[in-house]
């Protein structure tokens, strides 16, 4: 029933859809499957990055990252965001691996960065909707959305970069 002008629109927003929702859950799933406490570290990643990405960015941020899309988005918060989840990466690796595993801080890097601009995304998506919210089940959060949008872009990152390194054990 869409309108003949609006189909194309539809259909992007369709395409997008799928890979948007299905590739990470298949991640996040694989993850689980292949070791709980990689996916723990995914979390704890994009968590505490996202954790010290508002209290350094409310407090020192200056730059802002991305105005027009979110404008309390600070370059100092996304370096924060990024030197937590390299740090929480570093730990993991020396109370998991008993060594401090190289490959997996690169992996780490990479997923910190997929899970900002994810970050960045669920806002420009909130922006052309018009919504501030996602909704309102977890009251001063945004939604369940703000709280996933990090995970939908870094689970398959995280997922690709430690199967391409051999981190972790989870082979290709």
């Amino acid at each position: 029933r869409t309108p003949i002008p609006q189909a194309m629109a539809a259909m992007g927003i369709l395409a997008f859809g799928l890979p948007y929702f299905a590739l990470p859950v298949a991640s996040l799933y694989e993850l689980h499957r292949q070791d709980k406490w990689v996916l723990l570290l995914l979390l704890a990643i994009v968590w505490l990055g996202d954790t010290a990405s508002y209290y350094i960015g409310t407090k020192w941020g200056r730059r802002p990252l991305a105005p027009r899309v979110s404008p309390n988005k600070t370059w100092e918060g996304a370096v924060a965001s990024f030197a937590v989840g390299i740090g929480v990466t570093a730990v993991w690796s020396l109370w998991r691996l008993d060594q401090l595993s190289v490959p997996l801080l690169l992996v780490a890097a990479t997923t910190s960065i997929a899970a900002q601009l994810g970050d960045l995304v669920e806002s420009l998506i909130k922006r052309a909707a018009e919504v501030k919210d996602s909704g309102n089940l977890l009251p001063g959060h945004g939604g369940v959305w703000d709280r996933m949008d990090a995970v939908l872009f870094a689970a398959p990152v995280m997922l690709l970069g430690a199967r391409l390194v051999g981190a972790v054990g989870l082979e290709p």
